[in-house]
């Protein structure tokens, strides 16, 4: 896996990609703004350039905040040709219950507690 790490003084984006498995992750920490997600989009074009179709998936178990401009980039995102399917992650049942109800802005097929519950789930299609 690859793994790049982008800053800010309120949070950071780690990206993780895949390209056997056409995997992107990422796990957002702290304060994530405009900037954070941006950085995450073009990172996603690169990345797309090498694979037929991925799977985005967000961790944001460590999340503690998001601007609320981020729905510009989070729009791009959802409707980039290759995205297959969207999934979220976190340890926490709120973020997960949260992330389930605005499902249908963002096109979240799933939720899990753990990155390895998603690659059971995934294992098992």
């Amino acid at each position: 896996m690859n793994k790049i790490e982008h800053k800010t003084k309120f949070g950071k984006i780690l990206i993780s990609t895949d390209i056997q498995n056409e995997l992107f992750y990422i796990k957002a920490i702290g304060g994530i703004t405009p900037y954070l997600l941006k950085k995450d989009y073009e990172e996603l074009l690169t990345f797309a350039e090498n694979v037929d179709s991925f799977d985005y998936v967000v961790d944001i178990s460590k999340l503690l905040w998001a601007h609320p401009i981020n729905l510009k980039y989070l729009f791009k995102i959802k409707n980039h040709p290759k995205k297959r399917a969207h999934y979220v992650i976190s340890s926490f049942w709120l973020q997960r219950s949260l992330a389930h109800m605005f499902r249908w802005v963002l096109t979240i097929e799933k939720t899990f507690e753990s990155f390895q519950k998603y690659q059971e789930y995934k294992s098992n299609q």
